[in-house]
């Protein structure tokens, strides 16, 4: 019986791991001296202004060929403050250039603390980076973590 349980146990921890959040380390990079990032706090000082979250590779370097996500079915936003109206959007690339279409983009109201978007399913093996653009200012947003996730785990 203990046997029993002991096995069941296992199996499903084994499940569950399988397909775990992952946590997403990278930077952000603003587009100009209108947006400024102080530590893990990013604000918005114009109109329509944003900044880009550059992927880091496995030795923590920038990477924009391509981040492998497949296993994952969005991309997930943390966050502890948002005090602006924005928009976030994915974008992909096919090795060589980035390819706007495929990305998705979705507006998101301030007060929100999880920001979830769907990875296209066709190309989510190919993410190049994701980016945040404030429409009105001035605001901020404070991200604790980015997370890549299955649909189950997001709902």
């Amino acid at each position: 019986m203990k046997k029993n349980l002991l096995l069941s146990v296992f199996c499903l921890f084994s499940f569950l791991n399988m397909h775990a959040m992952k946590e997403i380390t990278g930077e952000f990079q603003p587009w100009d001296a209108n947006c400024q990032v102080n530590g893990n706090t990013i604000n918005f000082l114009g109109e329509w202004n944003g900044i880009t979250f550059k992927f880091y590779d496995e030795e923590g370097c920038i990477f924009e060929a391509g981040t492998d996500l497949s296993a994952f079915d969005m991309l997930v936003l943390k966050m502890s403050d948002a005090s602006c109206l924005f928009k976030i959007k994915t974008e992909y690339t096919d090795g060589n250039t980035q390819q706007d279409a495929w990305g998705a983009e979705k507006n998101m109201r301030p007060g929100a603390l999880i920001v979830g978007i769907p990875l296209n399913a066709e190309h989510k093996n190919m993410v190049k980076d994701f980016f945040l653009q404030s429409s009105d200012y001035p605001g901020s947003i404070t991200v604790e973590k980015v997370l890549a996730c299955t649909k189950a785990e997001y709902e």
